[in-house]
């Protein structure tokens, strides 16, 4: 059975934490362009001090990170949490959480992609709680949200009993050179979606609770709790 957050709603609060990669200060203007926008869609936005530190990939020591999402994840004020981005590390906070308290809290939205799915996919297992894989807060930055980005309030916004559908994007960005030349501009698409199949065929239909990540952070899991 998996429980749901209660629908994001316009006067809401949203906060941010970096429980992976923190945003060096170079790159605040980031956090402050993507808070207004966000504000500017009706929202209220918290940020956490972990967001504007970053050391060696990390935006602080394991027990801060960890500490920090805790406290969101309580705060009845809080609706959603969102981080700045990814990184390498979070699976440094997994066993520094205390997940059987975490169980008894209600669920919370936690939206985000990268290396936070390895928090996302733990907090989803372990508690039963649903969260969302899609954008990062970083990525609200840019002065107008495609058409992908922006579906992140239908998602977090979807009351008991109402439905969202996805469909692929016509594009993606194969390179994230232009992004990081031209921060707070948004993702630069410049090659078509395919969708490719090992098998060779060319359609499959297939039904179930989808469970998302990336591979490459979610596999240091593997044999753990």
């Amino acid at each position: 059975m998996v429980m749901y957050p209660s629908a994001l709603e316009k006067g809401d609060e949203i906060a941010v934490t970096a429980p992976s990669s923190g945003v060096e200060e170079q790159l605040h203007m980031l956090v402050h362009n993507a808070k207004e926008n966000v504000e500017n869609k009706g929202f209220i936005v918290k940020i956490g001090e972990t967001v504007w530190t970053e050391t060696k990939s990390r935006s602080a020591k394991a027990s801060i990170r960890a500490k920090e999402l805790t406290q969101f994840l309580e705060d009845k004020s809080v609706k959603a949490i969102i981080p700045p981005w990814g990184g390498q590390f979070s699976m440094e906070v997994l066993p520094m959480i205390d997940w059987n308290y975490i169980k008894t809290l209600p669920p919370k939205w936690i939206l985000s992609y990268s290396d936070v799915s390895t928090i996302l996919l733990a907090y989803t297992t372990i508690t039963g709680n649903a969260s969302a894989h899609g954008t990062n807060f970083n990525e609200l930055s840019a002065p107008k949200w495609d058409e992908i980005t922006s579906k992140w309030t239908d998602v977090l916004g979807c009351s008991k009993g109402q439905d969202v559908t996805q469909y692929s994007s016509n594009q993606y960005q194969s390179s994230w050179t232009e992004t990081f030349a031209n921060p707070a501009t948004g993702f630069y698409f410049d090659t078509e979606t395919e969708w490719k199949s090992h098998t060779g065929q060319k359609t499959h239909e297939f039904a179930g609770r989808l469970l998302g990540g990336v591979m490459n952070t979610l596999q240091t899991l593997i044999g753990t709790p």
